[in-house]
């Protein structure tokens, strides 16, 4: 009577064991099947929807859009789920005299389907109201030019700091000027060139969709300037490659010619790009008048010790001065001997 009993135990146990090695083996499978879907997933997103070419535009178009965003993103957090959505963190910088600190993170949500894209843009520190403005010379419906109300309360902050220090400060000119023009004015003046506000046609074929009135001056909010250059070194690859001055970027005279090609550039290839990520308002519009018309500007972002930032003050064109930033000395004089 204990023979089958123990048989029955015999069977009991190898079916057991069969029965594992089907588990195990349909979870080998199933974990193969999973590492495969993965990797094509992530095969696929790369070439349908590059995330690093996203970054590399959503970036420049915020350098083009903001004075004194170094286009250069410094660090990137990438998380992708299982439904091949990308999640994207980086940080740009901002100048202040040759040293840089973050100014701006920039979160991503990037579906399969792109123009579903999101982009969330955080301030480290908090702008002051009119930190940012720059403002027409012109009437834009009547052409006349714009009587600028002087303020000076800058230009003394300026003369109370010490010699030690540098700043970064946004102005104005009185007149469009080509940006070879503008720079040439500056010359002399030991500070670096790091944007200029440019004339893409608004009020002429399309209206902007903010702007600011300060007593008869007007500026634009939403307008977008040219900064130092940015470009693709191939195209898988988007990493920048940049002309690099002491500890960062800048525009001069023997850049801006490249500037103003590469400018042009990434606008047309931004046109493909999903708009939430750019979020230039009339981008095709911006892209046509600067290839037709050219670049005019109508005042800089510039940054250098204050004792050479106040000599723009002496500059009849410049008005309205405003500075943003102002750090310890750390500079290294951009005038040859």
């Amino acid at each position: 009577m204990k023979q089958p009993l123990k048989m029955d135990q015999q069977f009991v146990k190898k079916t057991n064991w069969l029965l594992t090695k089907k588990i195990l083996f349909v979870c080998a499978q199933l974990l193969f099947l999973f590492f495969l879907y993965k990797v094509l997933l992530m095969g696929f997103v790369d070439w349908k929807n590059d995330p690093d070419k996203h970054v590399y535009y959503s970036a420049t178009a915020l350098s083009f859009k903001n004075p004194n965003i170094e286009g250069l993103e410094t660090s990137e957090i990438k998380n992708m789920n299982l439904l091949g959505t990308n999640e994207i963190m980086y940080t740009l910088n901002k100048r202040i005299g040759d040293s840089t600190e973050e100014h701006v993170i920039i979160e991503m949500t990037i579906p399969i389907i792109s123009s579903l894209s999101t982009l969330e843009v955080e301030r480290k520190v908090r702008q002051e109201d009119g930190e940012d403005e720059f403002y027409l010379p012109n009437d834009p419906w009547t052409g006349e030019k714009i009587t600028a109300l002087v303020d000076e309360s800058d230009w003394k902050e300026l003369e109370m700091l010490h010699e030690g220090t540098v700043a970064t400060m946004n102005f104005s000119v009185n007149e469009y000027m080509t940006p070879e023009r503008l720079l040439q004015t500056l010359q002399g003046i030991d500070l670096a060139v790091l944007w200029m506000p440019l004339n893409t046609g608004e009020f002429n074929g399309f209206e902007p969709n903010f702007t600011h009135h300060y007593e008869t001056m007007l500026s634009i909010t939403d307008r977008i300037g040219i900064a130092p250059s940015r470009t693709r070194t191939h195209s898988s690859n988007f990493t920048s490659e940049v002309t690099t001055q002491s500890a960062g970027l800048e525009i001069t005279l023997d850049t801006i010619d490249e500037d103003k090609e590469n400018m042009l550039k990434n606008m047309s290839h931004m046109l493909n790009e999903p708009l939430k990520l750019i979020n230039i308002d009339h981008l095709p519009n911006r892209y046509e008048f600067l290839k037709e018309e050219g670049f005019s500007v109508y005042g800089a972002t510039v940054t250098g010790p204050v004792k050479e930032l106040l000599k723009l003050k002496e500059i009849p064109q410049v008005h309205n001065a405003k500075v943003t930033d102002v750090s310890y000395w750390n500079w290294t004089s951009r005038l040859t001997e």
